[in-house]
């Protein structure tokens, strides 16, 4: 994807598809909730690198991956499969592996600034693997450059929204999930950030009745995306409705039985209501899945004690 496709491929998909995608939720993410590469292809090997569906062991997305790279000399290519494995060895706790291969991502990204000097893409995803690594200053600076290249992308204002959540600082992501939403609406890329903005609210514990109302329009307007509904029992769950927070989780697993967020969410509930069999499954297999989706809504207050 060439000339900052990721962001514009959101565009296609509202003109192109019915108002159920119309949310820019079919983009892949990686295990911390950022939005990763999109890879074109299609073959085993992608689908192994990416976890497709959750469906691969540890050892398969490593070989997947490394297949890629022993059989591309594309900087893009590269980058994204470095990446994709990086995250899959840190899931795996092999924590030297996935230090290395962020390392050798990074270096991929900078051989592709430096051979498209126009392509925003490398600067974005350069960003948001260093926002996934916890380099969260380096990651704004690769943000400015993009933004400068190219303003007003929601993609990339919602991106340095989400630094200033993992950071704690809500005034600032709802500032800039609010900013990020209004374009993104005027651009008729309908709700792609909506959820954020309920989520930053109630993390915050300002705005509640605001927050509501954006969560159930998420809700509304996506035809029950798991993750609009994941943001929504969130917010329930921080407002002490257990009830209805659970029932959120559970219809997010309803559509997506491994998603992370809701798996961890229904553990958490049901440990807060006393329910610790079912809460310690739920929370070993939310881990497992993505120790960093765990790590992003604990830090936001969503703990089981």
């Amino acid at each position: 994807m060439k000339l900052f496709a990721a962001l514009a491929f959101v565009a296609v998909l509202v003109i192109a598809q019915p108002a159920s995608a119309q949310f820019g939720w079919g983009q892949p993410f990686d295990r911390s909730g950022f939005q990763t590469l999109n890879p074109t292809a299609t073959s085993p090997d992608w689908r192994a690198c990416t976890n497709d569906g959750n469906r691969f062991a540890s050892d398969e997305v490593i070989a997947g991956c490394g297949r890629i790279l022993e059989n591309s000399s594309s900087h893009e290519t590269r980058s994204n499969a470095l990446w994709w494995r990086a995250l899959e060895y840190e899931r795996a706790g092999h924590v030297e592996l996935s230090a290395a291969d962020f390392e050798a991502a990074l270096g991929e990204f900078d051989a592709w600034s430096r051979a498209d000097e126009r392509s925003i893409d490398a600067h974005f995803y350069r960003a948001t693997m260093l926002t996934s690594m916890r380099q969260y200053d380096q990651a704004l600076a690769e943000f400015a450059i993009a933004d400068r290249m190219l303003r007003r992308q929601p993609r990339v204002i919602g991106s340095i929204a989400r630094v200033a959540f993992l950071r704690g600082d809500y005034a600032t992501a709802i500032a800039e999930f609010d900013r990020a939403d209004s374009i993104a609406h005027r651009r008729r890329n309908y709700g792609i950030l909506t959820h954020n903005r309920c989520e930053a609210r109630a993390a915050a514990g300002v705005e509640l009745e605001e927050a509501r109302t954006i969560c159930d329009r998420a809700v509304r307007e996506s035809e029950g995306h798991p993750a609009t509904l994941v943001s929504r029992g969130f917010f329930r769950f921080r407002q002490n409705d257990m009830a209805g927070a659970l029932s959120d989780f559970e219809r997010a697993l309803a559509r997506d039985p491994h998603n992370p967020a809701a798996l961890y969410g229904r553990g958490v509930v049901a440990a807060r209501t006393g329910q610790q069999e079912a809460a310690d499954a739920d929370l070993a297999r939310a881990r497992e899945l993505s120790p960093r989706m765990v790590e992003y809504y604990a830090n936001a207050g969503m703990r089981p004690d």
